[in-house]
């Protein structure tokens, strides 16, 4: 998770910059995982952990091996990934803190800046999760696709969802 977020600020920061008709605009691809640890092929691994496909994004692309998070708490933490701001600024100390984006309503918030570069952003998962659809849009910008709110149903088929649980202790089933 660490170096996803550091790698996740610095291509952030280098997007932004780049002007939104610039033909050697680089794809962005943000992946966030709870408690990923070294597990993925390119950073070690795990016995357990088969990472083909991001093995071969890390390859084409920049892995960080030294990244912090600001703070320990999932809320603020994702906060301050989406603000690019730190819970002493934003105010945001834990995960019952709410209502940030109302005392600081310039701060653009990161999807919503991919979106103003010329970006198409597609977001869903638990990064992206709110329980009501005013403060999804505000918070995660208007644009998203994918939301928990969109009215076409998704099927996925048994093979397709991962299984639950493993034989590591760790994992609860």
């Amino acid at each position: 998770v660490k170096q996803l977020i550091s790698l996740i600020v610095v291509v952030f920061c280098l997007s932004v910059t780049m002007k939104a008709d610039d033909p050697k605009r680089p794809n962005v691809l943000f992946i966030a995982i709870d408690d990923l640890n070294d597990w993925v092929g390119c950073f070690g691994g795990h016995p357990q952990a088969i990472t083909p496909n991001m093995d071969r994004l890390a390859k084409r692309g920049v892995r960080f091996t030294n990244a912090h998070c600001a703070a320990p708490l999932c809320g603020p933490s994702r906060n301050a990934i989406f603000t690019g701001r730190q819970p002493f600024q934003t105010g945001m100390y834990n995960n019952s803190d709410k209502g940030w984006h109302k005392k600081h309503p310039k701060v653009i918030l990161m999807p919503k800046a991919f979106g103003q570069g010329g970006y198409a952003t597609y977001g869903t998962g638990k990064l992206l999760h709110s329980s009501s659809k005013g403060v999804f849009e505000n918070e995660y910008y208007t644009g998203q696709r994918w939301s928990p709110f969109e009215s076409k149903k998704v099927n996925y088929t048994k093979a397709e969802l991962p299984s639950k649980g493993s034989d590591n202790p760790r994992h609860v089933v």
